[in-house]
């Protein structure tokens, strides 16, 4: 990746002073609005008469200042406009210090053909009923059919809405955020309905607003899209055409950087209430830096093998990740290389081993942490698959994914083995095409250690190739899905209207002896029976009610649950082989 604008804000910076700001940022938006036409409670303030629209607000005449620039970092304010001591968001007048650069690209995805990485670092303190967003969007922006269309996304959107009931019913001070893009169908693979129990998901129990965070959005040339809170994943999707309309028929548009530290929306209730501008003491919005990168044929980060590329079948020491550095070849979180003297340039956890073999183990898992390894592959097909482990907590989980981010084992759990000195091996399969090719080891839930990992005995080919497949049944000719789009352990799985999500696509591991293993593609989670009898998503863990055979009927197949030894039904339910059509699946490419 090349960076190809580096906005670092404050005196030790790019962006150091009015003039710097002035020559770099606009002091509104894409469209020449200063408050998102007219949806915003506060409206952006001009730094004087040069810069600023026909009737913008500027300070020094019209509010106090509402930029400060420190060493590191530049400081926006919220202010009364013009003296105003009660403000409103009806009536725009209060002021923000928000800014749009002015440096753009012409195109994004496919059509601009490079992959682009935009991080920003930036913390706040907020007041009451606060607008808050980090967004990039095009010159144009449709509504079609009565719903938004795009291109937007939103690599962060929080506001301070208050929903009544007390203190854990309010968002006043950044505790909660969401992620997500506009488009209609919905590309994004996590839906924040519920903000605070969605970042849950992601591992954000707690979130403290007033220390920096780092947001970056990837946006690959595929059309597909990453977002990142602190180096975790938090939002996904496929298929995001950067156009008016978000569709690939439609008009190519460019793409702007927008920095929103607002307050207010007309059109959001819980925030469209009034306020004494007293309660801005105090009140800011801090940003360090934002950049952003573009992959750049000429410009490359060699990412090669730590020694040779592992030959498989074989083992790879989990140690031997590949050379490259962070984000490249790997990404860990600071601080978790304490005890690393085996390769102490690199960030990543590694502690010595006392399992049999001695070495180094990687250690210090945490969600959203990812090691990459560079192997050749003597024979396509799909391999028994063993990893060496321990972990002295519940809940430990990883899965391998090839160069194109396609999970290929499911989640695997691992199990709490009581002491990260006490090694356990667990199994599972992965399919692989001959040749070199870069296996990536995302690690998805923390507390565990890996000391290797191995490619045994080649399974017998599957009679059905992997997919991603929709699985349509018979009876209702409903789709196999996930409800609500969830992705979380144990989620209920009934059939649905197939409308191209992830959550109703999936890949069908064979396991060896007519068995196979059924796993979501949004979830990673293998399919199987929970406790109450009916079907689910959870972590694989090599259990019976995991694992299925595939029994012809007809044109389609009826999912036998090796655990039960039951048919699985459309309602999510299991029965008895009655040779009826909600029982047969048609298995069709997604």
């Amino acid at each position: 990746m090349a960076l190809v604008k580096n906005w670092k804000f404050g005196t030790n910076g790019t962006i150091k002073n009015y003039a710097d700001m002035s020559e770099n940022f606009f002091y509104h938006d894409q469209f020449g609005t200063i408050g998102n036409g007219t949806n915003y409670g506060a409206v952006t303030v001009s730094p004087d008469a040069a810069n600023a629209l026909n009737g913008q607000p500027i300070e020094g005449i019209n509010s106090p200042p509402v930029r400060e620039f420190t060493a590191d970092s530049l400081k926006t304010y919220l202010t009364g406009l013009n003296g105003s001591t009660l403000v409103d968001p009806k009536m725009h007048n209060a002021g923000n210090g928000s800014f749009m650069g002015k440096w753009k690209l012409p195109k994004g995805g496919s059509l601009l053909g490079q992959d682009i990485v935009w991080e920003t670092r930036v913390r706040m303190k907020t007041p009451k009923y606060f607008w808050f967003a980090i967004w990039t969007a095009g010159n144009k922006w449709m509504w079609r059919d009565n719903s938004a269309q795009g291109a937007e996304h939103d690599i962060v959107e929080s506001f301070g809405y208050d929903n009544g009931g007390g203190e854990q019913y309010t968002n006043f001070d950044g505790r909660y955020w969401h992620v997500g893009t506009v488009a209609n169908p919905g590309k994004d693979t996590i839906v924040y309905e519920d903000w605070s129990r969605t970042m849950g998901l992601r591992g954000f129990t707690k979130f403290d607003a007033t220390q920096y965070h780092t947001w970056t959005w990837l946006y690959r040339k595929d059309n597909s899209y990453t977002i990142y809170c602190d180096g975790v994943p938090v939002q996904s999707g496929l298929d995001y055409h950067w156009t008016y309309g978000a569709k690939a028929e439609d008009e190519p548009i460019d793409m702007v950087f927008l920095f929103d530290g607002g307050w207010g929306h007309t059109q959001i209730g819980s925030v469209n209430k009034t306020l004494p501008t007293s309660d801005f003491a105090g009140k800011f919005y801090e940003w360090n830096y934002s950049r952003v990168y573009l992959s750049d044929p000429a410009v490359k980060v060699a990412v090669t093998p730590f020694k040779t590329a592992q030959a498989l079948p074989g083992t790879i020491q989990a140690e031997d990740f590949d050379k490259g550095g962070q984000t490249f070849a790997s990404y860990y979180l600071p601080n978790a290389n304490s005890k690393n003297t085996y390769r102490p340039q690199e960030i990543v956890g590694l502690a010595p081993t006392k399992d049999a073999g001695g070495g180094f183990a990687v250690t210090n898992a945490q969600l959203g942490q990812y090691l990459k390894y560079t192997v050749n592959v003597a024979k396509a097909g799909t391999y028994q698959a063993a990893f060496r482990v321990s972990s002295d907590v519940d809940g430990g989980l990883f899965h391998l994914e090839n160069a194109k981010g396609v999970n290929l084992t499911g989640g695997i759990l691992v199990p709490n083995t009581k002491s990260a000195q006490s090694w356990t091996t667990i199994n599972g399969t992965i399919t692989l095409p001959a040749g070199s090719q870069t296996l990536t080891l995302v690690q998805e839930a923390p507390g565990f250690n890996l000391n290797w990992m191995s490619l045994g005995k080649m399974l017998p080919a599957s009679t059905i190739p992997e997919g991603p497949y929709k699985l349509i049944n018979k009876g209702n000719t409903d789709s196999l899905d996930v409800g609500a789009q969830r992705v979380e352990n144990n989620s209920g799985v009934g059939s649905y209207k197939y409308v191209g999500n992830r959550n109703q696509q999936w890949i069908l591991h064979s396991l060896g002896d007519g068995k196979y293993q059924i796993v979501g593609v949004a979830s990673g989670r293998a399919l199987g029976v929970s406790d109450a009898g009916g079907a689910v998503i959870s972590n694989y863990q090599s259990l019976p009610s995991q694992q299925w055979t595939l029994v012809a009927s007809g044109t389609g197949y009826k999912f036998k649950n090796v655990g039960n030894n039951r048919l699985l039904e459309a309602s999510g339910q299991f029965t008895d082989d009655a040779d009826k059509p909600s029982q047969i699946w048609d298995i069709s490419p997604a």
